[in-house]
């Protein structure tokens, strides 16, 4: 579990970072909006260094599938 992308992740959706999974996703967590998925892209592209394309950006479905985007690209987590 890497505590830094959980905590991100907590902080924009204001939930415990002991909640945060691969399986979390817009449909398991309330406070995961629209306008919390924008604060996560945002957040992510600036902590991370990396601009996500429009077509990775529809792989973005959970924390799982953000994680295993960002390892394809070379981020170590």
């Amino acid at each position: 579990m890497n505590t830094d992308f959980h905590a991100l992740f907590a902080k924009i959706l204001k939930i415990p970072a002991d909640q945060i999974s691969d399986d979390l996703s817009p449909e398991t967590a309330t406070t995961w909006d629209s306008l919390a998925m924008v604060d996560l892209i945002v957040a992510v592209e600036e902590k991370y260094k990396i601009t996500l394309g429009h077509e990775e950006l529809m792989q973005f479905t959970s924390v799982g599938a953000l994680r295993r985007l960002l390892e394809q690209k070379g981020v170590s987590l």
